[in-house]
């Protein structure tokens, strides 16, 4: 088969396959290729003289294999979720676990991270390393000013929100750190809406949507971070567990966390991306919330068990129907960010989120009298930020009815 790999007007990956060899499609695509083929070409009929000048056509691959890229995206939350297990158990190497021993757990995610380096230089395509050029044919310029102010701002804010359950809020450098992060994030925004050209965030072709659809993956993974800290505080230091111990509680996120990643495909397909975010939501809520009411004394297999088993629903649905509805509702041009912005605003938000419960958990147990009562604490702030993310995310699944209501009606006229 006479295939010519070539780089569209658009800058797709298209194939150009000859007329006479659609039969070897199947291989390439699949069926899908094989039946959009058939509907380019039409019937092969005898007595047809075939055309030199319709020789070629050009099939492109990303509406012939739509799932593919969830099927990526799937197989890498699923990763996340395996190796989050891993890597906990290869980070505590003796029973117990001392003081001495946690930097153990850093030298481990130290290594398998030189290792991703290594196999990354030689797994990702060198198509995939090319710059986009802009208009002229000229790379664009970067955003150096915003890129400053925007990381300088964000880490001032979240080291000042993680530094006042260790130093309180009273402590002046704390409040003065977080009012000069605030500061510059929104220097940052004014940056971006008036200086930068193109901007890092493209806020003014941002749908009012789109903030409320971060402020759900914010909310939800914020519940996650607090979840998975202090679950193993409580089964460290409340239940007694060693530390290989704690990290086999978990194991069941080596099957529910795959299993959860690979079934995000089937679910986009048969139900609403908005509803799919709502189940994820509801998912982070009722994991925390188990955590949050389950006696000290109660078996693992209470509880515990189901919290854990129920919670990789949440991380491994959020995300690609996070960076669906965000990249619906973002210009075609700026499409490829979405993703970035909500991987970003997901990591953002375990760590900030960490940092408030910190504070709850300070205060409520009374600086360290009553452990137990703090560790409950910080998972109700938990659930009350999942319960934020359930609320919106309820919201946007009236707000697409309405929307398809609309447009059916249009359609009516």
């Amino acid at each position: 088969m006479d295939l010519a790999r070539n780089l569209g007007a658009g800058g797709r990956l298209q194939l150009r396959v000859r007329a006479d060899n659609v039969q070897h499609l199947p291989r390439l695509a699949g069926h899908r290729a094989s039946a959009a083929a058939a509907e380019c070409h039409g019937p092969r009929r005898a007595n047809v003289p075939h055309r030199p000048e319709a020789q070629h056509r050009v099939l492109d691959l990303r509406r012939l294999r739509p799932n593919r890229l969830l099927l990526r995206r799937a197989l890498l939350r699923a990763h996340r979720a395996a190796s989050m297990y891993a890597s906990r158990t290869l980070s505590n190497p003796q029973i117990p676990l001392t003081p001495a021993d946690w930097p153990w757990a850093f030298w481990a995610l130290t290594c398998v991270s030189f290792t991703v380096c290594i196999a990354a230089y030689f797994a990702i395509p060198p198509q995939l390393a090319q710059p986009v050029l802009g208009a002229g044919g000229r790379t664009p310029p970067f955003d150096y000013l915003g890129a400053a102010n925007g990381v300088a701002g964000l880490l001032l804010v979240n080291f000042s929100l993680n530094q006042a359950p260790l130093a309180g809020w009273s402590t002046p450098y704390v409040y003065f750190s977080l009012a000069i992060g605030v500061l510059m994030l929104a220097y940052f925004a004014l940056i971006e809406l008036r200086v930068a050209a193109p901007p890092l965030v493209p806020f003014r072709e941002l749908q009012p949507q789109a903030a409320f659809v971060l402020a759900v993956i914010a909310a939800g993974w914020a519940s996650h971070g607090v979840w998975a800290y202090y679950l193993y505080l409580f089964l460290l230091r409340i239940r007694g567990a060693t530390a290989v111990g704690a990290a086999a509680h978990t194991l069941p996120v080596v099957v529910s966390g795959p299993a959860f990643a690979l079934s995000t495909g089937f679910l986009l397909r048969k139900m609403h991306v908005s509803v799919v975010m709502m189940l994820a939501m509801v998912a982070f809520l009722g994991g925390t919330a188990l955590l949050a009411v389950a006696p000290a004394t109660q078996s693992y297999w209470g509880f515990t068990f189901v919290s854990v088993l129920v919670m990789p629903a949440g991380m491994n649905l959020s995300f690609p129907a996070g960076t669906i509805i965000l990249s619906n509702l973002m210009p075609k041009s700026e499409q490829g960010k979405a993703a970035s912005l909500v991987s970003t605003v997901v990591n953002y938000s375990i760590a900030t989120g960490l940092g408030l419960a910190g504070s709850v958990e300070r205060y409520a147990n009374d600086i360290g009298k009553s452990e137990l009562e703090g560790y409950r604490w910080a998972w109700y702030l938990g659930m009350g930020l999942s319960g934020i993310g359930v609320l919106l995310s309820a919201y946007f699944f009236v707000l697409s009815r309405l929307e398809k209501k609309q447009r059916e009606e249009r359609e009516k006229v």
